[in-house]
Parts: C-alpha cells; sequence; structure tokens
C-alpha cells in the first residue's frame, strides 16, 4: 500500500491502425511508450515550474516573457538529461525505433500549439486564475496529438474532477493493483492485453503542484476545487500508454 495520497491519475496514448499500418514488436513498442510518457511527464512538470517563474497567475503582470519557443526548451533539456535525446535538434536517437523521432517532434509541436493557443489569456492584464495547468496542458495537447497522428492521449483518474477522465477497465485495474501494492509505486509497468501494449508509469508531486494540491486540505484552490494536502514528492498517479500491436 503506497503511504503517499492514493488519488490516480493516468494519460493514455492509442494510436489506430491507420496511422501504425506496419507491426510493431514488443520491444520497439516499450521504447516508444516509454518515451512518450517521459515526454508527458516532464511537460507536465514544465508547466508546473512555470506557473511560478512567470508568475502566470498574476493578475496584476500583463505580458509574463513566458513563450512557446522557452516552454519547448525547458521540456527539451529535461529530455536530454533524462533520455539523450535532443528533440528539437533531432539527435541523439539513432538506437531508436522507425518513427519514434517523428512522434517526439509532432508532440513538442503541439505542446508549443498549446502555449500559443493560451497566450493572450495567460498575458492578460487584471485576470488572475488562467486556467493553463498541469491537466488542462495534457488535454490540450492529447486534442492537438490525435488530430495530427491518430494517437490518443488521455488524462484519467480515479477521483474524478471532469467526467472525461474517467478510466477504461485497463487503467481501473492498474489503480486498483497499485492501491493494494502488487504493483511498486516505482515501478514502470509493461504487458500486452488483448491486441494493445500497455504502459505505466507513475507521477509524482513537485513543488509546483502544491498551489493546487497541496495544504491545507479542504481549502479551495485557485480553480475552485479542495486541495488534497500532498507533499512534495507524494504518488499523484501514472502515465499510462497504449500503442496497437500491430
Amino acid at each position: 500500500m503506497f503511504k503517499g495520497k492514493k488519488f490516480i491519475v493516468a494519460v493514455v496514448l492509442s494510436a489506430t491502425l491507420g496511422v501504425n499500418a506496419m507491426a510493431i514488436s514488443e520491444s520497439e513498442a516499450k521504447v516508444q511508450a516509454e518515451m512518450l510518457a517521459e515526454f508527458l511527464t516532464l511537460g507536465r512538470i514544465a508547466v508546473a515550474h512555470s506557473l511560478a517563474e512567470f508568475k502566470i497567475n498574476d493578475a496584476a503582470k500583463g505580458d509574463k516573457g513566458f513563450t512557446a519557443d522557452i516552454f519547448a526548451g525547458k521540456i527539451n533539456e529535461a529530455f536530454k538529461a533524462s533520455k539523450k535525446v535532443d528533440i528539437i535538434a533531432g539527435t541523439g536517437g539513432e538506437a531508436l525505433p522507425a518513427g519514434t523521432m517523428d512522434l517526439l517532434k509532432k508532440i513538442m509541436n503541439a505542446s508549443k500549439k498549446v502555449v500559443n493557443d493560451n497566450l493572450a489569456l495567460i498575458n492578460t492584464q487584471g485576470l488572475g486564475f488562467k486556467g493553463f495547468i498541469p491537466a488542462s496542458y495534457g488535454r490540450q495537447v492529447g486534442d492537438i496529438f490525435a488530430a495530427e497522428t491518430g494517437i490518443k492521449l488521455k488524462q484519467t483518474t480515479d477521483k474524478l474532477r471532469n467526467e472525461y477522465n474517467k478510466p477504461d477497465a485497463f487503467e481501473k485495474g492498474i489503480i486498483d493493483k497499485m492501491l493494494k501494492g502488487e504493483i511498486k509505486k516505482d515501478e514502470v509497468f509493461f504487458a500486452k492485453e488483448g491486441s494493445d501494449y500497455r504502459l505505466t508509469k507513475p507521477l509524482y508531486i513537485v513543488k509546483g503542484c502544491l498551489g493546487c494540491h497541496g495544504d491545507p486540505v479542504g481549502e479551495l484552490d485557485v480553480a475552485g476545487r479542495k486541495k488534497e494536502g500532498y507533499k512534495e514528492g507524494d504518488l499523484r498517479g501514472i502515465i499510462s500508454v497504449k500503442i496497437p500491436a500491430k
């Protein structure tokens, strides 16, 4: 059983056969799933850090000096440190399965578009909460990425704030196993389920998350939601990746 808070968030990526027409091996699927899950993790962290660094919810400030290129650079530097791959330069990925770098570039471009789509709101003086948070970032990136690639990204939880986050049967099963301690807290879980490969990766609370999800428990955050009382380093949830085997 986890000692951290029992609130599970997942991000799901699923590809149609029209996009993934050629069969993908188990090892290739695992690499792609790990890369996509890591990117989304780092993107969410970059949003959390940017909220404080650029004072995005400061109503007194107009232009925040926050841009899509700055945001992409933050993710790229973190990704290079983590995976030794420079997405912007397109280097370091010689051993990646075919098409993986292209997927990473597309999700990076989707991330930049999300920032650009939100910049006018972010820079609005006199407005406090802008709605630009890790959860909304992930959902918007998913919509853009799905429209371009056929790969679907979904954030899901067992304690819903929004109905569209409702977990599917596989996600609920993973959540239950995590809460029972059958899957270790820091475990990256990979398996084949029917005709799909699926991978789950845990997410942890970082400092930038505490404004909405920290103490005091029950106090309303800037979005009008009740804070859960998380501490930095607590388990926040999982990222789940789903890729068709053929």
